[in-house]
């Protein structure tokens, strides 16, 4: 990590300095849609810094997953006229990307499962935002025209069984899974998350595994550790062709 000279700190909301004052900053360079860094003082904190309006959903999701230790607790919020700010207290442990975890591929596909089934699995009552789902059906809609007609056909039928049933992560890497000597430790990039269809995050989740390995030798790690009777084939197909067309 670099410490981060290119923004001021003097020039952030009060609520926000009051924490970073007398702080270091580094830029954790881990997203390009958002700066991140680590305010190192008495306790470490997480500042991201994006667009006004850019942050809200993840504060109000986070706000309402703060007694399921699933994510990491707001400290402070702040908008002005350019900026959101979010800083949030410093999960402990490592992202999944790292290679302490990335060598040891079995067991980080097996957690990987385990932690998504645990966030699909909390309540959904009072849920304040929608994550992907039924929003992205929708959105297929009306690019089916321009698909292969079987398809399109395919992507139609399968489209109808989308169901809004779940707290999803709604943007997942496996840089957004905080491990902490092998158990979940949180998850953070939360964006993206609301209500919406588990086997968007799945999806997503095989793909990263992919990316990451280099291979898929460990998928089915991962969907027997998430629960194969918790998972619907159909609907995992339909955000996986989704995933090939690059819709």
């Amino acid at each position: 990590m670099k410490l981060y000279h290119n923004m001021e700190p003097s020039t952030f909301p009060d609520s926000i300095r009051l924490y970073t004052h007398n702080c270091r900053l580094y830029d954790t360079g881990i997203t390009s849609r958002y700066r991140t860094f680590l305010v190192q003082g008495d306790q470490p904190l997480y500042l991201k810094i994006g667009g006004k309006g850019s942050l809200s959903q993840e504060k109000q999701m986070l706000s309402f997953l703060r007694s399921t230790k699933a994510c990491a607790a707001v400290v402070a919020f702040e908008q002005d006229n350019a900026f959101d700010y979010l800083l949030t207290a410093a999960l402990p442990g490592d992202n999944g990307a790292t290679p302490t975890y990335l060598h040891s591929p079995k067991h980080l596909a097996g957690l990987v499962g385990e932690s998504l089934h645990r966030l699909h699995s909390l309540p959904t009552g009072g849920c304040p935002c929608m994550g992907p789902g039924q929003s992205i059906v929708e959105r297929t809609k009306q690019q089916l025209s321009r698909l292969d007609a079987h398809l399109a056909k395919r992507l139609e039928l399968l489209g109808q069984l989308i169901t809004d049933d779940s707290v999803v992560h709604g943007d997942f890497h496996l840089n957004d899974l905080m491990i902490n000597n092998w158990h979940l430790s949180g998850f953070t990039g939360l964006s993206h998350s609301g209500l919406g269809d588990r086997h968007y995050d799945i999806s997503r989740a095989l793909r990263e595994l992919s990316r990451y390995l280099g291979n898929d030798q460990y998928k089915d790690v991962l969907l027997d550790a998430y629960g194969r009777e918790f998972i619907d084939p159909a609907r995992l197909e339909y955000f996986n062709l989704l995933a090939q067309q690059g819709i």
